[in-house]
């Protein structure tokens, strides 16, 4: 449980910083070309960063708080809302990512009381749900175009829906969870690799 404690807190921590140079080139790429939905990936990237940065320290904090308490009964509303609020950040991101492609159209004993941050199968439904519309749009838009900049979007996207679903399976069977981390990091080395390729 802690090795997995251990990479879930790597894995994300390298997934924030990915994240926010992911937003950081598109706001490059956004000064550039004056394309607005450069800028929405800009305002998604920059929240999901954060999100993931403030789920990393809270984690860390709930992990501090029930070794020095020795048990986790006190710690349930804590972690419920910190589970919630990086929930609602995340849901943010993936609204920034929808309007972004509208606007296209137009123009141990630890880890089973800190789960709720890790997981919460309802957001992820919700987020699956949202990152469904961005995929098609995304599909959408590299069949018209049918460059590299729009197949590495497609493929961002791609893979961060399908480290939703996977962590959504992770319910089932903890393998699932890493397996998310990494299609999750992947995504967003994709996207920032379309973005350096724009930036140039």
């Amino acid at each position: 449980m802690a090795s997995i404690l251990r990479s879930d807190l790597f894995m994300e921590s390298a997934s924030a910083i990915i994240s926010l140079l992911v937003a950081y080139y598109s706001m490059r790429a956004y000064k550039l070309t004056e394309n607005r939905s450069l800028m929405h990936l800009y305002y998604g990237f920059s929240i999901l960063g954060t999100g993931m940065f403030v789920r990393v320290f809270s984690l860390i904090y709930v992990v501090m708080i029930m070794a020095n308490m020795g048990g986790s009964r006190n710690i349930l509303g804590l972690t419920y809302t910190i589970g919630v609020i990086y929930g609602i950040l995340r849901i943010m991101a993936y609204g920034f990512f929808i309007i972004a492609y509208t606007e296209r159209k137009k123009t141990s004993t630890i880890l089973p009381a800190i789960f709720p941050i890790i997981l919460n199968p309802y957001f992820e439904l919700i987020e699956i749900t949202m990152l469904i519309y961005v995929v098609i749009q995304t599909l959408i838009n590299f069949s018209e175009k049918r460059n590299i900049n729009a197949m590495l979007v497609l493929i961002a996207f791609s893979l961060l829906l399908l480290s939703h679903i996977a962590f959504a399976f992770s319910i089932i069977n903890l393998r699932f969870y890493m397996v998310g981390h990494i299609l999750q990091f992947t995504a967003f080395l994709s996207m920032l690799i379309m973005l350096i390729r724009i930036g140039r």
